[in-house]
């Protein structure tokens, strides 16, 4: 059995699943800003892309990384665009697709665990398992 303490100080750790969040929406949405540019590399497939939903859903899964079905639908929104783009995604887009579909496996992972879609997750409930797609 733990003691109080080290319980309590076990809860009040920051939650690494939802940092992570927070960092990659804030990268995806400077990723879309910068594609909004005339002259970049990117500007053409954001431009077909739908810009202004992206965005919202990249900022409300900034500010509710711990809620599963925020960050989940983000990211599948993400996958989904950046797959889209098909043979002209380039390699850089294609890694970073692959590891968004790694994130939300283990969004989906911790969701499940923890049973909760809506409800935030916990800093517990977040770091138990740590399985990803291959749990």
């Amino acid at each position: 059995r733990e003691h109080p303490k080290t319980l309590r100080r076990y809860e009040q750790e920051p939650a690494q699943l939802s940092s992570y969040l927070r960092l990659w929406a804030l990268a995806n949405a400077l990723r879309l800003a910068a594609g909004l540019i005339p002259g970049t590399a990117l500007r053409d497939t954001v431009q077909r892309q739908p810009v202004e939903l992206l965005f919202l859903l990249v900022a409300l899964a900034f500010m509710c990384p711990s809620r599963p079905l925020v960050a989940g639908v983000a990211l599948a929104a993400r996958v989904a665009t950046n797959a889209a783009k098909g043979p002209w995604m380039g390699n850089s887009q294609l890694w970073a697709t692959l590891m968004d579909f790694a994130l939300l496996c283990e969004v989906v992972r911790a969701a499940r665990a923890a049973k909760k879609l809506w409800a935030p997750l916990t800093a517990s409930e977040e770091a138990g398992g740590g399985a990803g797609c291959a749990g």
